[in-house]
């Protein structure tokens, strides 16, 4: 009986970190969104860490922003995909799973850049350390 207690207590723990780190990057990704639909220049990659960092974004982390052309209205969209890493511990390297989390912007302006979306997956601490050389 207290090996299935046990049992059920780890699987309880491990349910919670879970629920907990999605709701860190779902955040993350709802204020990068955010960042993006208000901005009227163009996002560098100082912006993007300074949004991440300050939303509690893993530095381990990926982000994938891809931008949607829609050439009838000149406007475009983002779609922003933040990717959640689980690793089960005594497993570690051996069970490691990365989760999107997806969310895209209402239709903005074409004039707005951002740098590297191209819908290619990039190390949130990459972003943070081409912001600091420039």
């Amino acid at each position: 009986m207290l090996h299935l207690m046990t049992f059920f207590l780890v699987v309880y723990i491990f349910f919670l970190a879970v629920i907990m780190s999605y709701a860190q990057v779902y955040k993350a990704k709802n204020a990068t969104i955010e960042m993006i639909e208000r901005t009227e220049k163009s996002v560098t990659d100082a912006d993007l860490c300074s949004v991440l960092v300050e939303n509690g974004a893993d530095p381990g982390g990926y982000i994938a922003i891809t931008r949607h052309q829609n050439t009838n209205l000149g406007k475009s969209y983002y779609s922003v995909d933040m990717f959640l890493k689980l690793s089960i511990i005594p497993i570690g390297s051996l069970m490691t799973f990365n989760i999107p989390i997806s969310g895209e912007t209402k239709l903005i302006s074409d004039e707005i850049e951002i740098k590297n979306a191209d819908g290619l997956g990039r190390k949130i601490s990459d972003i943070c350390t081409s912001a600091k050389t420039g």
